[in-house]
């Protein structure tokens, strides 16, 4: 029973990377790309903005390849010393790509502005408590926080994918309202699917 257990959590973990690292490739390809083109060649205000916009980007990037690492057992096992540089260089990327998404909505005072920030200081936020219970110790809520973290991290993938469907353009109240339930269900998935054999097991 517990080997078979042990297997279905595998096979999720790994369908929950490929589902995650498609989203994220189709965010760069449909996105990410266009976005660039547009501030190089048309829009002088974009263009202005990116000394911000590219950290803020490539910080986003290292977090989001540098997360799955930190979760690997026998990377973190076979080398401890590199798990726990990448994961100062994770909270580092975190911190510098939150700094640019403030700056990057600064005296923005509109719903999405006042979103965004609360969306960076959860970022900082869950990374630094992860940091603070590595370095105490405290094993088991580290990890917990490290997935909030990362799913804080991988909303900024998840906030943009339905933008992929030319259809879909949502007023800024509705924006909101998508990017507060793609938030809970960003945290709330990958804590799940991370945890889930802790909620089938029998008490004896």
């Amino acid at each position: 029973m517990n080997t078979q257990i042990a297997t279905h959590t595998v096979s999720a973990k790994w369908l929950l990377w490929f589902v995650l690292g498609m989203a994220a490739l189709s965010v760069f390809v449909f996105i990410d790309l266009p976005l660039l083109t547009t501030v190089t060649k048309h829009s002088t205000h974009l263009a202005e903005e990116l000394p911000v916009l590219v950290p803020h980007m490539i910080c986003g990037f290292i977090a989001l390849c540098v997360g799955p690492l930190q979760f690997s057992s026998r990377l973190r096992q076979g080398n401890l010393k590199r798990h726990r540089l990448l994961g100062k260089i994770y909270v580092c990327a975190v911190i510098v790509g939150a700094m640019g998404g403030y700056l990057l909505v600064w005296r923005n005072y509109s719903p999405f502005g006042v979103s965004v920030d609360v969306l960076a200081s959860l970022w900082i936020i869950t990374a630094v408590i992860a940091y603070i219970t590595a370095r105490k110790r405290q094993i088991t809520q580290h990890r917990q926080w490290m997935i909030r973290s990362y799913a804080v991290t991988f909303f900024f993938v998840a906030d943009r994918v339905p933008f992929e469907f030319p259809s879909f353009h949502p007023s800024e109240a509705a924006n909101v309202c998508l990017i507060l339930t793609l938030c809970i269900l960003a945290i709330l998935i990958p804590d799940i699917a991370f945890t889930w054999t802790h909620l089938l097991d029998r008490r004896k």
